[in-house]
């Protein structure tokens, strides 16, 4: 790629040297070179809740190789006939999901896709009095699976989807989304879930947009994921430590 100077000029008035300042600090202490590099010491001596909180660096690289688990996937659910997904999270497993949804919508032929994040009883009521459990496919996303909040989510709508199409079926409108070793694999096992995904467990929850989190959902609907992760592979080329900071996007 190449190097030009940055889309944005900052004019800061009687900031601007404080800022300059910060950028030459940063570049003597090699801080983008060390981000890069997952050099824990940049935040604190101690690498707990550090080193494996920065997965999100290379994640764009790293699930390009599962791209066919996706495509199987949505192929199954179209041909399934449902119209419409809802996503049980909260917090960082819900963020990018619903993202998605307000931005791109569904594409034509793809179901709808609707974020639960609040346990408001009147909240909850108001989706199940909506749904036609027959043709709606159910996400259960928690990093831990041991958030009350999304179990407590998918309790109710399991034995919704139950009542409805029986328990022979009911698993195959459930898909989980978690970390590996979590508590929500067995379960899903045990249910015959329809499918399950065991994302990097070294992503933190506000930080799993290109992960599994962000694009089981965003595929589910429509979004171009290819194209996606094409764009931001070429975003973080661009924020490699080769560039000066003051022309480094980050």
């Amino acid at each position: 790629l190449a190097v030009r100077k940055a889309p944005f000029p900052t004019h800061l008035g009687a900031y601007q040297s404080t800022v300059e300042n910060a950028l030459q600090q940063m570049t003597q202490a090699r801080v983008m070179e060390r981000i890069w590099r997952q050099d824990y010491t940049l935040w604190k001596p101690d690498p707990k809740e550090i080193s494996n909180r920065l997965g999100w660096l290379h994640v764009a690289e790293d699930i390009a190789i599962h791209l066919g688990q996706l495509e199987a996937l949505v192929y199954a659910v179209q041909q399934a006939g449902y119209q419409r997904v809802v996503l049980l999270g909260m917090g960082g497993s819900s963020l990018a999901p619903e993202l998605f949804a307000r931005t791109f919508g569904n594409a034509p032929g793809y179901p709808s896709l609707q974020v639960l994040d609040s346990t408001d009883p009147l909240a909850v009521e108001a989706l199940d009095h909506e749904l036609d459990y027959t043709k709606t496919l159910f996400i259960v996303s928690t990093k831990s699976g041991g958030t009350e909040e999304t179990l407590s989510f998918f309790k109710y709508f399991s034995y919704r989807a139950t009542a409805a199409v029986g328990r022979r079926e009911a698993g195959e409108h459930f898909i989980a989304i978690t970390d590996p070793g979590s508590k929500l694999i067995e379960l899903a096992k045990s249910l015959d879930f329809r499918s399950i995904f065991l994302n990097d467990p070294n992503i933190g929850g506000r930080y799993s947009a290109l992960s599994y989190f962000g694009l089981v959902p965003a595929a589910l609907v429509g979004v171009d994921v290819p194209r996606l992760l094409a764009s931001a592979r070429k975003m973080a080329a661009e924020c490699k430590p080769s560039r000066p900071l003051d022309e480094n996007p980050a």
